[in-house]
């Protein structure tokens, strides 16, 4: 996939890898804990999102409730994504060792945070993106179509697990199931199987 390639080296990697390597919304990505990842059996729980407060220029904010029981739930953890974990936490331990006092210590057990241990606020990540693929020179996608080729190949070849994986309703999983040129997100709306721009960027 171009853009995890050309996106290995940026502070955004791990969230871009997470969106698509497991099909994540941006909040999930973002939520990912350390303490939430069983590495022998490579899997993680998916317990806790991070939204923004309503304060102006507000900050980050870890929610432990999802927003229903179905948003609850362990994921197995592919080769590319388990590997970019393991390079991840070595990378943090090195950033706490470079910065000392001035690493924050608040949310050492969340994956994706920046240099200084500070977690990546979601706006700053859709903006980022956006930033992003402009300098590498590749089509605009929203940070949350990452996640729509997992879905899809999901959706096409074990559609009786999509409502468990990706907290889906029934009957969006259904008309999933049935759809040949197109698949439903979460939320019920139709779009594309796979858009150009996806394909082109991924």
């Amino acid at each position: 996939m171009e853009l995890l390639e050309k996106s290995r080296t940026d502070p955004l990697y791990p969230a871009i890898m997470l969106a698509s390597g497991l099909g994540l919304r941006r909040s999930e990505a973002l939520g990912i804990r350390w303490s939430r990842i069983d590495w022998e059996q490579r899997t993680v729980l998916l317990d806790t999102k991070i939204v923004e407060s309503d304060e102006v220029g507000g900050s980050p904010i870890p929610i432990e409730e999802m927003k229903n029981k179905s948003s609850r739930r362990t994921l197995p953890l592919p080769d590319p994504v388990y590997e970019m974990l393991l390079n991840e936490k070595e990378k943090q331990a090195v950033y706490k060792k470079m910065f000392k006092s001035s690493y924050s210590n608040e949310f050492e057990d969340y994956v994706c945070v920046n240099q200084l241990g500070e977690l990546m606020k979601p706006s700053y990540v859709t903006q980022y993106f956006s930033d992003l693929l402009k300098r590498l020179g590749m089509r605009h996608i929203r940070f949350h179509d990452l996640r729509h080729p997992y879905v899809k190949y999901t959706t096409k070849n074990n559609c009786d697990n999509l409502m468990k994986i990706f907290a889906c309703t029934e009957p969006v999983i259904k008309k999933c199931a049935k759809s040949t040129q197109s698949q439903f997100c979460c939320r019920g709306k139709r779009t594309p199987a796979l858009s150009a721009s996806l394909q082109w960027n991924l």
